[in-house]
């Protein structure tokens, strides 16, 4: 009887832990995390009968488990993670997208605007209405950069915010799941090695939690505790051990462990904490950068611009928007490491040399640890950019990218670390400094007239301005005294395709410049330049024997000799050179002395052998007039350029004679010249050193020509022989 009722219990045992356990699912069926349990059953050990054989004992409950798929679970972590970054980044993008693509906060409509009362105060300068309404569109222009990057800082302050917020959650989701550990383990071991599943549940579900905020990679080890690593394999819960996230001031992201701090700002990802990040790095630091250097680009140019021009005063412009490299805003594009070595009194700031070589990146500048040795790091693409070694002498100055990092003063140290940030506030710290309509700057400084008693109709424009100051911001030479230029020039033409630069401050006689600009090549029905295009050029151009010759001093003509080369009447000349150096800053000066007699190839090669320095070399020749009495032209008449025979003959001995194919100049000087460019242009020796031909006509008289180019700037020797 005994047996029958203790197999009867035990079902009834059986029947309850799955009544219990179904109940228990029921009334979970909508907590967060739960999973399903189930119960396993197993037949109690058989009692043996004797000779009757055994006899079972009724059923017994094995475990009672989690309904779990790890898989799955592992699937739904990831998917989580990555829902939750995508998710992040796409709401605060939508925030950048809808500020600039509103009309009444973005800025393509405010600089329409700006640039349509430009166009009108352009049309009728002398509109007062015109112009005052130019001043007010700058101011609006003004604040409608200023506008933004306050919105933006906005944006940024709440992403900060927002990334410290989630820090504190993956702290103490990082707790609660070191603290479960700890817990199941305990009742693990209490519990003969069972799972307590409601404990499993909840630190499945806290890491979950986890998982909508960072990637994390979960491992389980063999004693049931679960390992979290994040980033690259950095551990944040080993067994009951967890490390804690922290944000730096600079809002960088540190992970602390058991006597370490590793700086995870670059390496975490995924979730929520990874959207913010990447919106942060990715999209909202590049649109700052972005929107700051337009408005950098801008002011520069527009100022340039303006301080090129006279206002209404007849005085020159002034600023309309602020300076670019003011001090205080030069100063406020670095920002120092927390660690750098006391004392505090690095002086250092970023000044911006050209607009039109800046990038949207912030660089890092790093003094290596131990001496001082530097590198400075694009971080946009981690491109070193420029590296050397501090000379301990200050000021000095590092050029790169448009911009100029100036080290006033201090005791700058291995180990120091500096941030730079040339645009990011560009857009902050633009002003309109346009105070009065009458200080806008339509005119030109130069004006220019063609004299009435001209006979040809060739037009000169008063050109552009490159820069009325020097580096230094004072006044070049030519614009040292007001309401003139200093000197007056003229340009005297001496022939149809040829003409002098010339000091006209005594109208009565004018006089040659100094170095001379003689003889100058003018090819019609183009615009000719009549000084160099880049700012701080000095051209000198110069023709065979007048080279640098000063007015009444005439070229060395030495007897005809056909066995040596002629000169080419090129004098010795002291070229004075002041270099800066791009990254020291240092200036050096270098003189130069030309040979005597040297081809503008070899003068140009000496040149260009100075660091920085580039000189270019040609040189032409213009053949016209062939004027040959006709018996003269036949054998053994000979013309030859650089040692090159141009004219066939047949060979014959002892009297050769042309061939056919040569043209007679004194019937068609045309066919001539277009069978001397046939013969120059196909004769590889002279392809070598890279003299070519054209045969053309005078645009203004129509006479054939032969022109002749060297590329190379080697001399041409052209000879015409025959025998006495």
């Amino acid at each position: 009887m005994s047996g029958l009722l203790s197999n009867a219990i035990s079902g009834l045992q059986a029947s309850q832990n799955a009544l219990r356990t179904a109940g228990h699912n029921i009334s979970n069926a909508n907590t967060a995390g739960y999973s399903r349990q189930e119960v396993n059953y197993a037949t109690r050990p058989e009692q043996n009968m004797g000779g009757a054989g055994f006899i079972g004992s009724g059923v017994t409950t094995t475990s009672i488990e989690r309904v779990v798929n790890e898989f799955v679970t592992t699937q739904l972590r990831s998917d989580t993670s990555t829902f939750n970054q995508l998710n992040k980044y796409n709401t605060n993008i939508g925030k950048v997208d809808k500020l600039f693509a509103d009309v009444s906060t973005g800025l393509s409509g405010a600089l329409q605007t700006f640039f349509a009362s430009l166009q009108n105060g352009a049309n009728d300068p002398a509109s007062t209405p015109g112009r005052q309404l130019i001043v007010t569109e700058a101011q609006s222009l003004s604040n409608r950069f200023n506008n933004l990057h306050q919105r933006m800082s906005e944006i940024e302050k709440s992403v900060n915010s927002e990334v410290r917020t989630v820090i504190a959650q993956m702290n103490s989701l990082a707790s609660s799941v070191a603290s479960l550990n700890q817990s199941i383990g305990e009742l693990r071991a209490s519990g003969n090695g069972n799972e307590p599943n409601d404990l499993m549940d909840k630190r499945d579900e806290a890491l979950r939690q986890l998982s909508e905020l960072i990637s994390l990679q979960v491992v389980t080890q063999g004693d049931g505790d679960v390992n979290i690593f994040i980033g690259n394999g950095q551990p944040l819960v080993i067994g009951t051990q967890v490390s804690t996230f922290s944000v730096t001031n600079d809002g960088k992201i540190q992970l602390k462990g058991n006597n370490s701090v590793a700086d995870v700002s670059g390496q975490i990802s995924g979730g929520q904490i990874g959207g913010l990040l990447s919106f942060r790095n990715e999209v909202l630091a590049p649109s700052m950068n972005e929107l700051g250097r337009i408005a950098l680009a801008m002011a520069d140019q527009f100022n340039t611009q303006q301080q090129q021009g006279i206002d209404l005063d007849g005085d020159y412009g002034q600023k309309i928007f602020r300076d670019i490299n003011d001090p205080l805003l030069t100063a406020s594009r670095v920002k120092h490491d927390g660690n750098n070595a006391q004392p505090y009194d690095r002086v250092i700031d970023v000044s911006i040399t050209d607009t039109d070589k800046l990038t949207t990146s912030d660089y890092q500048f790093d003094i290596i640890p131990g001496g001082s040795n530097y590198l400075i790091t694009r971080l946009s693409d981690n491109q070193v950019v420029s590296q050397g070694t501090l000379s301990g002498a200050y000021p000095n100055s590092i050029t790169f990218d448009g911009i100029s990092v100036n080290l006033t003063s201090g005791s700058f140290q291995g180990g120091d670390s500096f941030t730079l940030q040339p645009t990011r506030n560009g857009a902050g710290d633009i002003a309109s400094m346009l105070q009065r309509p009458e200080d806008l700057a339509f005119a030109v400084p130069i004006r220019t007239a063609t004299n009435t008693g001209n006979s040809g109709n060739g037009l000169i424009s008063s050109g552009e301005v490159l820069s009325l100051v020097d580096k230094s911001g004072n006044k070049l030479p030519a614009f040292s005294t007001p309401g003139e230029l200093s000197p007056p020039i003229i340009i005297r033409f001496t022939s149809e395709t040829s003409y002098d630069v010339l000091d006209n401050t005594d109208p009565a006689n004018p006089k040659h410049l100094n170095p001379p600009l003689r003889n100058q090549t003018f090819v019609p029905g183009i615009t000719n330049n009549v000084f160099g295009t880049d700012i701080g050029e000095t051209r000198i151009v110069g023709s065979g024997s007048r080279l640098g010759l000063p007015d009444g001093r005439s070229p060395v003509v030495l007897p005809n000799n056909l066995s040596v080369k002629q000169p080419n009447g090129y004098l010795a000349e002291q070229l004075n050179f002041t270099i800066t150096d791009p990254v020291t800053g240092s200036i050096s000066a270098k003189t130069l002395f030309t040979a005597s007699g040297a081809s503008a190839a070899q003068t140009a090669a000496q040149i260009s052998a100075l660091p920085g320095v580039t000189a270019n070399a040609y040189t032409t020749a213009t053949i016209t007039d062939i004027n040959i009495v006709p018996a003269d032209f036949a054998w053994p008449l000979q013309l030859s350029i650089n040692g090159e025979s141009l004219l066939e003959d047949d060979g014959a001995i002892p009297t050769p004679a042309f061939l056919p194919v040569v043209p007679d100049p004194n019937v068609s000087e045309s066919e001539f010249n277009d069978y001397l460019a046939e013969r120059i242009n196909g004769n590889a020796n002279l392809q070598s050193l890279g003299i070519r031909a054209q045969s053309t006509t005078n645009p203004f008289t129509g006479a054939p020509e032969l022109r002749l180019t060297a590329s190379s700037g080697v001399d041409l020797d052209i000879r015409l022989t025959a025998p006495n």
